[in-house]
């Protein structure tokens, strides 16, 4: 399992609005889906996080694919 966190989205949700969040939120959701090998699931965990599961995958292969979701979306 990973859990990822949005981080400073308060800022963009003062800013834009809760429809605006909610459009983000999807966004994530969808690419998360898209991001991991066939398999895994993504769900929202309340607020702006989310829960990655990535089955039957060792803790090696698992820590290498959240490395790179972060990597990927870090500004």
């Amino acid at each position: 399992m990973v859990l990822c966190d949005l981080d400073s989205f308060k800022l963009y949700n003062d800013r834009y609005g809760h429809l605006a969040e909610d459009e983000v939120l999807q966004r994530v959701a969808n690419a998360l889906v898209g991001t991991f090998r066939t398999g895994g699931s993504s769900y929202r965990f309340g607020g702006v996080k989310f829960l990655v599961m990535l089955p039957e995958q060792t803790l090696k292969s698992a820590s290498v694919a959240a490395e790179r979701l972060r990597t990927r979306w870090k500004r």
